[in-house]
């Protein structure tokens, strides 16, 4: 497309090109630089806010340290500790109130006014429980509940505005009205939400507020899983002068609003008096990390903010942007807070709470892209985060202003200019000249081909160089067409040659080609009788092979019969033996048979004798005479039974030599018989064998000395008919150069024509 333009259209449209990409290289240097700066400018003022915010959080949490510390070791507070708390206890004796009454007035009170304000749908809040569940254990406890929250004229949010119950003389109500005025002083000048007092037996005895867990008990009352139970459990056993913290946690007696609480034992002489402890201030800390709202004034703009993570991962302070969170997040609207309820997980959070300090990119509460800084925070020996934020859109938004880019407007304009004198410098001192040297080729070229023409040469600069190098070409050209000439006549005669000889080549390569079809022939008619010597001869080897192995079976058959024979003789010998061993055994028994025959023997004789001293003895041995008959008898019958064992026994003796004597007389010459004959098989089988083996050798070397000589033929059939294939090939390439030298002869026809049209100044 380019090439229908002329130079001077050519130059215009580069210089404009060059113009617009550099004018986009700068514009793209200069948002990136502009882009990295304001990012390093924003990442640094963050960095400032983290570090003023996080000193300034860890400096709260100290002085609410030192706070409690001096509180619990102040000589006031040791010396009406102990007299405080005793007064409690005797409440119920010294008013005249009546329990039940006060019991029934607590337990509306909490159903009207405590459980229906209380938020149970906050994550990890306990869930509601009957209404006597929160009632006070202790009749001291039921009484206080009734007199400074039920008696109290003051809304809830304004309890701690009663100094003393109306009419109450009680030690406790003097003594109240007297601390509570200088407690409640000091909670409101330190921003405390509340201080509690809390005896060794886990009895809260006194709450600056006066919520529902006031007169309750921590060691086994309704709270005493909450936070502030554990840190007052902990301050048991704490020497004086440790603060113990509880991270913000829902807290029921608050109505389930996030709190956090610290608490140090209270000592008097070396002994435990109890622990104070406070309920540290959500809307301070929240004015702390929040610069009392005023985020636009410390370079947070409007999307920056700071907020606290503790390492549970949830925040630990009411953020900038709540209202908008409780407008997409239904959890966060009902709690009305988004302290321990939004869960914060992003890389800025994870490398703070990991030690890290740094800045980087992450998204925030809405998923947008911000720029963060981090680091942790030390709050009473436990690692938070904090992390200060802004919206990368909002570091960004100016950053193509015309005020930010008028210097870069200015560049371009002058360049424009530039650009306008290097057009008009060009075309004057070198588009005319190409001009005059374009139309002098032009000339050149559109006439009749005379090469002793020449270009003027005017100048010494670029175009007088051209002109100067375009008439040298000419020159060259000139130089090669009178070499191409002779070139021809000497081509045309090397041609002539090669002709000549490859004719004669020709013939020669037809006289090999039947010289080489004779001794194809001639290979063939050897190679098929030995083709059939060759498979006769595999043949009888795989017959002698198969007849081997039959032989093979049948002496194998043999050498079984053998063994079985062997065997047979082995269990025969066995049997002898075991017959012999019965034979033996059965004169044992004939042995056994004889002492009974002797012992009935005996036993007949002394029946005789006892019968005759029974008829000696009269009527009294009647009775034993039968009895020796008895005996008699018996005896007799055992004597017969036994001869016809003894008969059985020698039957059997009889019986078992006869057999052992035909098996034995049998069985060897039988087996003997058997075994000679199956030894002369065997040998002879074997014989067999060796002959057929050493038969089937010979066979298979005549068969491989018959396929060697196959192979050998064949292996010469095949070079024979490569040299045929090479001679045919050699007669289709000496036609085929007869062909291409007939197209040289043309080719240097048309080009000695062509020549023919320039003139050289030797053509003459």
């Amino acid at each position: 497309m380019l090439g229908r333009f002329g130079i001077e259209r050519k130059l215009l449209l580069f210089g404009l090109l060059g113009i617009l990409t550099l004018a986009l290289v700068l514009g793209f240097l200069s948002y990136r630089t502009t882009k990295e700066n304001l990012i390093k400018e924003a990442f640094n003022r963050l960095t400032v806010i983290r570090e003023s915010k996080k000193q300034h959080v860890e400096d709260y949490f100290d002085y609410m340290k030192d706070l409690l510390t001096s509180t619990s070791e102040d000589l006031s507070i040791k010396e009406f500790f102990e007299p405080f708390d005793e007064s409690f206890y005797r409440l119920p004796s010294e008013v005249g109130v009546n329990l039940g009454e006060a019991k029934r007035a607590l337990i509306e009170e909490y159903r009207r006014n405590y459980l229906p304000r209380v938020n149970y749908s906050i994550p990890g809040a306990p869930q509601p429980k009957p209404v006597n569940y929160y009632l006070p254990r202790s009749e001291a406890g039921i009484v206080a509940q009734y007199l400074f929250i039920v008696k109290n004229p003051y809304p809830v949010g304004e309890k701690n505005r009663l100094l003393v119950p109306q009419g109450c003389n009680a030690t406790y109500c003097v003594l109240h009205e007297k601390i509570h005025k200088w407690i409640d002083r000091f909670a409101r000048s330190f921003d405390l939400y509340d201080v509690f007092l809390i005896d060794t037996n886990g009895t809260i005895f006194y709450t600056d507020f006066k919520e529902k867990d006031f007169a309750t008990n921590l060691l086994h009352g309704p709270y005493r899983d909450t936070g502030l139970a554990r840190v007052f459990r902990e301050a048991l056993k704490a020497p004086e002068g440790t603060v113990l913290f509880a991270d913000f946690k829902p807290y029921e007696p608050s109505y389930n609003q996030p709190a956090a609480f610290i608490a140090a034992p209270v000592y008097k002489g070396g002994r435990l008096l109890g622990v104070v402890a406070f309920q540290l201030p959500v809307d301070k800390i929240d004015a702390i990390v929040n610069f009392n709202y005023r985020f636009k004034q410390v370079g947070l703009g409007n999307t920056g903010e700071v907020y606290l993570v503790g390492e549970d991962h949830y925040l630990k302070n009411n953020v900038r942007f709540l209202k908008k969170l409780e407008e997409e997040n239904p959890l966060v609207k009902s709690a009305g807070t988004t302290i321990e309820v939004l869960k914060v997980d992003n890389p800025a959070v994870e490398r703070a709470l990991a030690g890290e300090s740094g800045v980087t990119f992450t998204k925030n509460f809405f998923g947008k892209k911000v720029l963060a800084a981090y680091s942790p925070v030390n709050v009473f020996g436990n690692r938070w985060a904090i992390v200060a934020e802004i919206e990368e859109s909002e570091i960004l938004a100016d950053l193509l202003s015309l005020k930010k880019n008028r210097n870069l407007l200015v560049a371009l304009v002058l360049m424009l200019f530039m650009v306008a004198l290097f057009i008009l410098f060009v075309k004057h001192t070198v588009v005319k000249p190409i001009n005059q040297l374009s139309e002098t080729a032009r000339d050149l070229a559109e006439g009749e081909g005379d090469l002793t023409r020449e270009l003027p040469i005017k100048s010494s600069d670029e175009v007088g160089t051209a002109a100067r190098y375009f008439n040298a070409f000419i020159a060259k050209v000139r130089s090669i067409v009178e070499s191409a000439k002779r070139s021809l006549a000497r081509t045309v005669a090397t041609a002539t040659k090669m002709r000549e000889l490859a004719q004669q080549v020709k013939a020669r390569v037809q006289q090999e080609q039947q010289a080489v079809g004779e001794a194809t022939s001639l290979a063939h008619q050897i190679a098929n009788p030995l083709e059939n010597f060759k498979e006769t001869m595999k043949e009888t080897v795989e017959q002698i092979q198969l007849a081997n192995a039959k032989i093979a079976s049948t002496l194998s058959s043999f050498k079984e019969l053998k063994e079985v024979l062997d065997r047979t003789e082995e269990v025969s010998l066995s049997s002898i033996s075991q017959l012999n061993d019965l034979a033996k055994q059965a004169e044992q028994i004939t042995s056994v048979v004889q002492i009974i025959k002797d012992v009935t023997q005996r036993t007949n004789l002394l029946a005789l004798n006892a019968a005759v001293e029974a008829a000696r003895a009269g009527e009294a041995g009647r009775g034993f005479a039968v009895v020796a008959e008895e005996i008699r008898k018996l005896s007799e019958q055992i004597q017969k039974n036994t001869e016809q064992i003894t008969e059985t026994i020698n039957q059997i003796l009889n019986r078992i030599k006869e057999t052992t004597s035909q098996i034995s007389e049998s069985s060897r010459e039988n087996l003997e018989t058997l075994r000679r004959a199956s030894s002369t098989v065997v040998s002879q089988i074997e014989e067999a064998t060796t002959i057929m083996d050493s038969s089937s050798s010979k066979l298979k070397e005549a068969s491989n000395t018959a396929q060697e000589l196959v192979e050998q033929v064949e292996s010469l059939i095949s070079e024979i008919e490569q040299i045929s294939t090479a001679s045919s090939q050699n007669a289709q390439v000496i036609q085929q150069i007869l062909e291409k030298i007939q197209q040289i002869y043309k080719e240097v026809d048309n080009l000695n024509r062509i020549l023919s049209q320039f003139k050289t100044g030797s053509d003459e």
